[in-house]
């Protein structure tokens, strides 16, 4: 007779694609929240790297399925493999071209597990959640497993312990399991929106609601057929998804595909969802506001919790964190200081969640400190931006040994190079030659040059950019061993 898990295999899919613009600046578009090491990771992990540990020893890395941008998949994998080679090299990731929120990401990753088995059963995991005990998580996690075989859509939800209004809540309904049952499992009433304090208060008195968490349960057949009853058009585009030679789905196709959450998409209008509550033991926090932090991070008497080069007097529950220069506070109270080398965010804490507006303005302008952070990782090395004005930016990259960057040309801009310490080999044009420290190269517009490090130790490189504009998406990669060598247009000035 076959076991459970050879009948319902079970896949775990972790979205880490999210943008996390709440916790900026330290999280930014090129680093989101998922890849950030903040207060409850252990041993140093990022979010991402806390999620995959706390599901491998329970799910094998073959069944794990990452969905992430394009723009953030060399950077995840990079994570996920200094937390275990072996590990990420088992692990699907899908990389989207482009965000189209979860019901999207969901239904993709569904679609590519229904071609190995439709009746497997799936589970989804954000990356920017911690555990406490993740044996009572996968405890409960379990628990939902007959209503998922059953062809529940099951989420789980949390049981408010405040009136947090940054969350969605779930009124639970009837019981589907009897009362002897140590978990219970509920019909669900209803899906709410994000109240507001009041409403939240009001929920808490009364009992029967949770927070919704986001993590769900289900077969993959089941959930399929509930996209197709609720959002047609989502799984037909999926189906007629084109990809390239790479795997990676069109841009021009995936970019069609409805922008909408899973909850609003689907789960708030099918019949046959399922709600378990996770209990208060499992520990379970959602990092997606410095309140969130905050409320997690070890503090001082006084309330305070302190990171980096701080300095505070008679400061009182506040979140105090530098990351580059001194920060010093005195009788601060109730406030959120984040500084990074190029953003200084301020705000009490009780309006904290309103840091979203502001990275809604940045967003619009398209501005570099909402995009990325003041160090950029790449497969090859870093980079950071020392210095920047009108008509010139000065960076220090570090080429890691054996990095290479991508064969490239500019339409705005030159560059000039100078070895501070390590080898460069340097294409330019047709040339191809070595630089020793003290040693440099200029690099005129639209020349096609590329550097490489074929040494033992990093190579750092001091680069002063001239040009009209000096923007990211001014790099046309003519050859890249990293595999981006994506579409690419004229940027705008």
């Amino acid at each position: 007779m076959l076991t459970c898990e050879e009948q319902f295999p079970l896949y775990a899919v972790i979205l880490a694609g999210g943008s996390g613009t709440r916790l900026w600046p330290l999280s930014r578009m090129l680093q989101p929240k998922q890849l950030l090491h903040l207060p409850g990771c252990q041993n140093g992990r990022s979010l991402v790297q806390e999620t995959v540990a706390r599901i491998v020893p329970y799910i094998p890395a073959e069944r794990l399925v990452v969905v992430t941008h394009r723009e953030q998949e060399l950077e995840i994998r990079r994570h996920l493999e200094l937390l275990d080679a072996e590990i990420a090299a088992a692990i699907t990731i899908l990389a989207e071209p482009v965000g189209r929120n979860t019901a999207p990401a969901i239904a993709w990753a569904a679609r590519i597990l229904a071609d190995k088995d439709p009746q497997a059963l799936m589970t989804v995991l954000p990356a920017d959640q911690l555990m406490v005990q993740p044996h009572l998580f996968w405890e409960t996690l379990m628990a939902g497993r007959p209503a998922a075989q059953q062809g529940y859509l099951v989420t789980f939800g949390v049981i408010p312990t405040r009136p947090e209004s940054g969350y969605g809540y779930i009124k639970q309904g009837e019981p589907l399991t009897s009362e002897s049952d140590p978990w219970g499992v509920y019909q669900i009433e209803r899906f709410v929106e994000k109240p507001d304090p009041e409403t939240a208060a009001r929920y808490l008195a009364e009992g029967g609601y949770s927070w919704n968490s986001g993590i769900f349960f289900w077969q993959i057949d089941a959930f399929l057929q509930a996209v197709a009853r609720w959002q047609p058009d989502l799984l037909q585009g999926l189906e007629q998804m084109r990809y390239d030679e790479q795997g990676r789905p069109s841009i021009e196709h995936y970019s069609q595909l409805d922008n909408i959450s899973v909850d609003y998409g689907i789960m708030e209008h099918h019949d046959r969802c399922a709600l378990v509550p996770l209990p208060n033991e499992v520990g379970w926090t959602d990092l997606g506001s410095w309140e969130a932090v905050y409320q997690i991070a070890q503090k001082d008497a006084a309330g305070n919790y302190t990171k980096g080069n701080v300095l505070n007097c008679e400061c009182r529950n506040s979140f105090l964190l530098s990351s580059h220069r001194l920060v010093a506070g005195i009788g601060l109270e109730d406030l959120v200081v984040v500084e990074t080398a190029d953003a200084v965010l301020i705000a009490p804490r009780r309006d904290i969640q309103k840091v979203k507006q502001l990275t809604q303005s940045l967003a619009a302008q398209n501005s570099e400190v909402y995009r990325t952070p003041p160090t950029v990782y790449r497969p090859w090395g870093t980079y950071t931006v020392l210095e920047e004005g009108p008509g010139y930016k000065i960076k220090r990259i570090e080429v890691y040994p054996q990095g290479r960057l991508s064969l490239q040309y500019h339409h705005y801009r030159s560059e000039h190079w100078v070895v501070i310490s390590g080898q460069a080999q340097v294409t330019r044009g047709d040339e191809v030659f070595t630089l020793q420290p003290q040693e440099s190269t200029f690099i005129p517009i639209e020349m096609p040059h590329r550097l490489e490090n074929l040494g033992a130790t990093t190579t750092v490189i001091i680069e002063v950019q001239n040009g009209d504009y000096l923007g990211e998406d001014d790099i046309v990669r003519l050859e890249d061993i990293y595999g981006r060598l994506l579409p690419s247009r004229m940027p705008s000035k």
